[in-house]
């Protein structure tokens, strides 16, 4: 985190302590969290993030009709810090509340955000089925945002979940065609995905010491990204009982941002 943002994060923290409201000092708090955690200062983030939290849920009884986005913003930045610190259960519960709150603030971006995220965590604790329903769901949310690092993340983690799953063929072929996303069009994936995505190289390195399996690994350079997006959807997506009331998606569907709300979104979520 360069300096400056360092220094625009505190000068906006003290404004708002002199008049801006509680609004403007939660999400001044948070904003120096977001610093201390990118200088690994994880300690003081989770201090930061904590009080942040703790003022969003004052301001209208944490309503997420009024509070939703900064709310869940910051419950974002925490469970990751959980998850580097290796506190699954906290990153889970923060995930999923998160989850909940950007289903009714309908914010589609971060909501594919913490799908993926809250997928992983299932991933992590064995439950294969309900991590590839909330990995799918977020690709679907990506592609429809057109978000180039949400598509190749949630491609990636869908391919772990085959992998689990005993699907080695389909796993390395879907990891592979990812990686090829990644190379042709070159994107930032945040932080978080970063980590996952090393760990996912990691499983199909060791996939691909079954020489059964190598020539999975060859994409074929035809395919559009809509047929390789198709491949990663038809894998049995999982019913609706499979998956807990509480992270199940709305029958209306979630509404995608304007232009200028993916502008702030990306710059958020770096």
């Amino acid at each position: 985190m360069p300096a400056s943002a360092q220094a625009h994060a505190e000068e906006a923290y003290a404004l708002g302590r002199l008049g801006g409201g509680d609004r403007v000092v939660a999400a001044g708090l948070r904003n120096l969290g977001v610093c201390a955690l990118r200088q690994g200062c994880l300690d003081e983030a989770i201090d930061y993030l904590d009080h942040s939290l703790s003022l969003w849920r004052q301001i209208d009884g944490g309503a997420p009709g009024s509070v939703g986005h900064g709310l869940g913003w910051t419950l974002l930045y925490r469970a990751a810090i959980a998850f580097r610190q290796g506190r699954h259960e906290q990153e889970e519960t923060d995930y999923l509340e998160c989850v909940q709150l950007f289903r009714q603030v309908k914010d589609a971006n971060f909501l594919a955000l913490g799908l993926r995220r809250l997928g992983n965590t299932k991933l992590r604790r064995g439950e294969v089925e309900q991590a590839r329903t909330l990995f799918q769901e977020s690709l679907q949310l990506n592609l429809a945002a057109n978000s180039r690092r949400g598509i190749v993340a949630s491609l990636a983690s869908i391919a772990t979940t085959l992998a689990a799953r005993g699907e080695g063929q389909a796993a390395v072929r879907l990891f592979s065609a990812a990686k090829t996303l990644l190379a042709s069009a070159p994107t930032m994936l945040t932080l978080t995905d970063r980590v996952e995505w090393e760990n996912t190289q990691q499983v199909f390195q060791n996939l691909l010491d079954d020489e059964a399996l190598r020539s999975a690994q060859e994409v074929d350079q035809t395919l559009t990204l809509q047929q390789i997006v198709d491949d990663a959807l038809k894998h049995g997506a999982a019913t609706a009982a499979d998956v807990p009331s509480a992270i199940q998606p709305d029958t209306e569907r979630v509404s995608i941002l304007t232009v200028r709300e993916r502008e702030v979104a990306a710059l958020i979520a770096q």
